[in-house]
């Protein structure tokens, strides 16, 4: 008898934990319901800042893409209707934008952080129109005018694919710009790149001598060093006005040539 009463009170005990863990569902179905046909309370935006502390989009781009990708005002959303990946997605595809991340806070406010590209360098296309390089060589539209070296003569097209082309210079461009703007020196000193003809990389500095002849892409960081110390012994030393010309394609050699030579 007593083995019976105490199956029976396991069995209310059964169906008492049941109970409770369907109401719990059910109540946790219908919060996330409300949730879902709730709508958002606001959208907060940021935008890192560049290094030269300009914007490549503002708030105001990034509000009017997203209203081109979901036909109305993002504001004017429900939670539920919000596909926060694939919104991620396509606003990646955007060549402005490094990374984008966009979440949810408890009070219903989409928050929206956007990591912009840098650029390093500017291609200047003849004919065409002009780009930025970023630090891994992607492509990046002019919409903001950045303090950066500016890229002029025989650049090769850019593709997709250039950095896997042997003969595209362009790559040796961006690893040249690269260089340029890891090295605090470099950074101020170079103004301008050139390639000319035979696909020798110039460089026109900001201060002094009119032009720094650089060669091809080999041994890039032994010719930059070469650069580096030059010019800080020109500290020292005091600058010769009759040499405006510095070549550093040779291995270990830094060869100084008069105006008019």
């Amino acid at each position: 008898m007593a083995k019976k009463r105490k199956y029976r009170n396991n069995e209310s005990i059964s169906y008492i934990k049941l109970s409770i863990v369907g109401l719990l569902v059910f109540f946790l179905g219908y919060a996330t319901l409300q949730r879902l046909n709730s709508q958002l309370v606001d959208v907060k935006i940021e935008i890192t800042k560049s290094d030269s502390k300009k914007y490549l989009l503002t708030k105001k781009d990034v509000k009017q893409k997203l209203k081109g990708i979901l036909g109305y005002d993002i504001s004017l959303a429900n939670i539920g209707q919000l596909d926060l990946y694939n919104l991620e997605t396509l606003l990646d595809r955007d060549d402005r934008i490094n990374k984008s991340d966009l979440f949810l806070d408890k009070n219903n406010r989409l928050h929206i952080v956007i990591e912009q590209r840098q650029p390093i360098v500017r291609i200047q296309v003849s004919g065409g129109d002009d780009y930025y390089l970023d630090f891994d060589g992607g492509r990046i539209p002019v919409t903001e005018t950045f303090r950066v070296p500016v890229v002029t003569g025989h650049v090769d097209q850019y593709v997709s694919n250039y950095k896997g082309i042997k003969d595209n210079n362009l790559k040796d461009v961006w690893e040249l710009s690269q260089r340029i703007y890891e090295n605090d020196f470099l950074r101020v000193l170079v103004e301008q790149i050139d390639v000319n003809a035979q696909g020798d990389m110039i460089i026109a500095p900001k201060f002094p001598h009119s032009k720094i002849v650089l060669g091809d892409a080999l041994d890039i960081d032994g010719k930059l060093n070469r650069i580096s110390d030059y010019y800080k012994g020109l500290k020292k030393a005091g600058f010769d006005a009759k040499y405006n010309e510095v070549d550093v394609q040779y291995e270990d050699q830094v060869v100084r040539r008069p105006a008019n030579s």
